[in-house]
């Protein structure tokens, strides 16, 4: 039985001749070896057992996986040229996913030898009206999630804890309790993000607090803008008004 990581040699018959060639398994099996990624790119899927022996053939350098989540890296291609994004899952004789720039688009099994780690900065926000704010420790709990995302936060200003966010789960709004200042943190961390979303949006905003932690967490770390970000969140919210009648 072979499982994941291992090393093997797989056999294969070329112009009449057998060879072999080394890889990974990627996904084990009882039947046959699930997946198995070659040294010279692509995969193999659900190989005979006879057709495979563990290796102790080195990883060639091109294999050797150095990615963790959230490194910043690019991507090239000749059919694509080369893109930006950040690692999501690495996996091993590949890269398991990369985010692209802009969040709305992934990569998935990337191998190796395509992929490099960058410098590029993330697209940003310039000026930053949020650049006081930030959040630390935020943890997500899927099994108490049924009509809203489950959290706890921190939420800093300036580098110093200023509230606590959490949301329990049930359908009812974020809460945010001041760590120091009281009720004047409070209403300071709301007046910055009303100018912030004043700043990029025309329309209404509600709960505009849960708003920036929603765009904090799931949209920011990718590279999207406040602009691009309010502009996806108004086109949405005509849509839904247009199919109302409101």
């Amino acid at each position: 039985m072979f499982k994941k990581g291992d090393r093997v040699e797989v056999a294969f018959r070329q112009n009449g001749q057998p060879i072999t060639k080394p890889g990974i398994v990627e996904k084990g099996g009882s039947a046959a070896v699930g997946k198995i990624v070659l040294d010279t790119g692509g995969y193999v899927s659900r190989v005979n057992f006879a057709h495979v022996t563990r290796s102790n053939i080195p990883l060639p350098d091109h294999m050797v996986n150095n990615y963790k989540k959230g490194d910043r890296v690019k991507i090239t291609t000749d059919k694509e040229g080369t893109r930006y994004g950040i690692v999501d899952s690495p996996g091993k004789g590949y890269v398991g996913k990369i985010t692209l720039d802009g969040g709305e688009l992934y990569l998935s099994d990337i191998p190796l030898g395509l992929v490099k780690k960058s410098d590029e900065p993330l697209p940003a926000d310039d000026p930053d009206l949020m650049a006081d704010w930030s959040i630390k420790k935020y943890q997500e709990y899927p099994r108490m999630s049924e009509e809203t995302i489950a959290y706890n936060a921190h939420i800093h200003f300036q580098g110093r804890l200023a509230l606590y966010a959490k949301n329990d789960g049930q359908g009812g709004p974020d809460h945010f309790d001041a760590k120091f200042g009281g009720r004047k943190t409070q209403d300071l961390f709301t007046a910055a993000c009303q100018e912030w979303a004043a700043a990029y949006s025309s329309e209404k905003q509600f709960e505009i607090e849960a708003v920036w932690v929603r765009y904090y967490q799931e949209h920011k770390p990718y590279g999207v803008t406040s602009k691009a970000f309010f502009e996806e969140e108004d086109r949405q919210m005509k849509e839904i008004c247009a199919e109302s009648g409101t």
